[in-house]
């Protein structure tokens, strides 16, 4: 079984600046999924408004948030190697 890999993005957002951010898996490989994570402690002030691919290789996500100080957030891409790794 050939495994998964993360490509990961860390982005930010403040109530007058929605953040987006896209993580690409790399030549050679595949997405096969994704998502956008924020840390528990800021889940009453972040609201994920989109969550989704971008392309074939691409997952994109839009965070919102209440708060004024900037709040980090990640979006991640699951990507699979096309060729078989060693």
């Amino acid at each position: 079984m050939t495994p998964t890999f993360l490509e990961v993005v860390t982005g930010s957002a403040t109530a007058t600046a929605p953040g987006t951010e896209t993580a690409t898996c790399p030549a050679g490989s595949t997405l096969t999924g994704g998502g956008v994570s924020v840390d528990e402690s800021l889940l009453s002030v972040v609201t994920a408004v989109d969550s989704a691919p971008d392309g074939a290789n691409g997952w994109t996500g839009t965070v919102r948030t209440t708060s004024t100080t900037p709040v980090p957030f990640t979006v991640s891409a699951v990507c699979l190697p096309l060729a078989p790794t060693a």
